[in-house]
């Protein structure tokens, strides 16, 4: 039985190294077990392109990274905390290409927009609420999801599509979803627990 999807945060290299050592002694009494293959180590802060100290666990030396996958979101190295949302829009993509080539070259724009909305869009809202994303990543995943109105709507321009309302639902259109992103991201920081 292996350990699942642990975390381990610190502010050094050393006090890192320790951290691994006492999870090490918690699992073996749990009967747990490390999988080195699946475990790495990411460099955040001033210095993540510093060559840091090897880490090992139990005599394995876990590998630096530039990016890891936690939870199904990515994480990236760099000066401060970022997520690459790049195979969240790849997936919303592939899901909405797929759907949409079911339904035929006319499908009905009511079907088209409900399947694309409640199976395609979570894929690019899973972790927004908890993770932050910058601007520059905010107007890519609008641009994702829009392009599903350009090309239900036959149109490349945005300003033909100022903004679409589903009833029941939320307004959606131009760079919409990032203001909505945002406003969950917000909602879950400050949420009394």
């Amino acid at each position: 039985m292996y350990a699942d999807d642990l975390l381990l945060i610190s502010l050094t290299v050393t006090d890192l190294q320790k951290l691994i050592g006492i999870c090490q002694e918690s699992l073996k009494t749990l009967d747990l077990e490390i999988n080195y293959s699946k475990s790495s180590c990411l460099r955040i802060g001033p210095r993540y392109n510093v060559k840091a100290a090897d880490l090992y666990c139990n005599d394995t030396k876990l590998n630096w990274v530039n990016c890891i996958q936690f939870l199904g979101i990515h994480i990236t190295s760099g000066k401060s905390f970022v997520s690459n949302w790049q195979h969240a829009r790849s997936n919303f993509y592939k899901a909405t290409n797929g759907i949409l080539s079911k339904l035929g070259s006319n499908p009905p724009l009511n079907i088209a927009l409900k399947l694309v909305i409640s199976n395609c869009a979570p894929m690019l809202l899973y972790g927004t609420a908890a993770s932050p994303a910058r601007a520059s990543e905010l107007k890519k995943s609008s641009f994702a999801f829009n392009s599903v109105f350009y090309k239900l709507f036959g149109t490349n321009l945005g300003r033909f599509i100022p903004g679409c309302f589903i009833p029941g639902r939320f307004i959606l259109g131009r760079f919409i979803l990032g203001r909505f992103i945002l406003g969950r991201f917000i909602r879950w920081s400050f949420h009394p627990r």
